[in-house]
């Protein structure tokens, strides 16, 4: 599984490149600071998956998720974010992602999430409202 991790906090993209790396069969391939960078940086090495911060420079997660799956539908992004507000699950969700991830639960949830979504399946950490996610699924 080849992914790309979009974040713009570089603890944070250090954190996940170690989480992942640790996992056998999963590839990071890249690492973005901006939304536009991941975008970009999706178009130049096509992934199977993203994991998309919500909250970026430049462009946001939401937008990043949008114009990448505009020109890459059959990437799979799993948005990551702090916020556990159901209005922005429902957005991402409605944005084109199959899976969500809070970043408190990360260390637990990403690597379960990131086979989901490889797999077809939506994702979402415990203690999200799952039915929204699944209900206003756009694509």
């Amino acid at each position: 599984m080849r992914v790309i991790v979009a974040d713009n906090d570089q603890v944070i993209r250090e954190t996940i490149r170690g989480l992942l790396v640790a996992s056998p069969n999963i590839e990071v391939v890249a690492e973005a600071a901006s939304g536009s960078e991941a975008v970009a940086l999706t178009l130049q090495h096509s992934p199977d998956l993203v994991i998309m911060d919500i909250s970026m420079p430049e462009m946001n997660g939401l937008e990043a998720t949008q114009r990448i799956l505009y020109q890459k539908p059959e990437v799979k992004i799993v948005a990551l974010s702090i916020n556990h507000n159901s209005a922005l699950v429902k957005r991402m969700c409605q944005a084109g992602a199959v899976a969500y991830v809070t970043k408190g639960g990360a260390a637990t949830d990403l690597i379960p999430a990131l086979w989901a979504a490889h797999a077809g399946r939506t994702f979402v950490s415990p203690g999200l409202d799952p039915t929204l996610f699944i209900k206003n699924k756009a694509r």
